[in-house]
């Protein structure tokens, strides 16, 4: 096995890590939209009912909808640290 994807296609590899980088961020972005969606719209409903809310479609959420935020938040780390190695290199 070759010791990095520049050994097997020279030239490649900022755009292996540029990809990478796109990758975590659009990870990040669909997380916070799941966040936003499962817990912030509905935060007072949830608060006011002190465990779960019911919306219109008949879904049941929960506070648990905050671990969507924290996904994001590391894929969103892992993203902007993606990005810097990147521009040091």
């Amino acid at each position: 096995m070759p010791a990095s994807f520049d050994a097997v296609r020279p030239g490649l590899g900022g755009q292996y890590r540029g990809m990478k980088t796109v990758c975590l961020f659009l990870a990040s972005a669909a997380f916070a939209y799941l966040y936003y969606e499962r817990f912030w719209r509905w935060r007072d409903c949830i608060e006011a009912s002190a465990s779960s809310c019911r919306t219109e479609d008949g879904s049941n959420l929960t506070s648990g909808g905050q671990l969507w935020g924290i996904i994001a938040a590391v894929f969103l780390l892992l993203a902007l640290r993606s990005l810097v190695k990147a521009r040091k290199q």
